[in-house]
């Protein structure tokens, strides 16, 4: 039988991004918990996308954090996905990520 094991990774309030090799993204994936990182924020499934961006970096992709959604601060990037291509969207939809 095959074995299947996911990783959680969880993510607090830092001030360096980190570097996540080998994240498996997709049903039954890793998990990115950054949950600390919008504890006060608000944050919920309506409004997610104005605290929380994935963008592409060459074959990498990047999370950002807003911490004050559509406020006044920047996006800060807290992980770097090494060799993985995805979207805020699909991290949501197979669960890759929760807040």
């Amino acid at each position: 039988s095959d074995v299947c094991s996911s990783d959680l990774f969880v993510l607090h309030q830092q001030t360096a991004e980190t570097a996540i090799l080998n994240f498996k993204s997709g049903v039954g994936g890793d998990v990115l918990n950054v949950h600390d990182m919008l504890t006060a924020s608000g944050a919920n499934a309506g409004n997610i996308g104005q605290y929380l961006q994935v963008t592409a970096d060459g074959s990498n992709s990047v999370v950002s954090v807003d911490a004050d959604g559509a406020g006044a601060g920047a996006p800060v990037a807290v992980a770097t996905l090494l060799n993985v291509s995805t979207t805020l969207d699909d991290l949501l939809q197979h669960s890759n990520i929760v807040y």
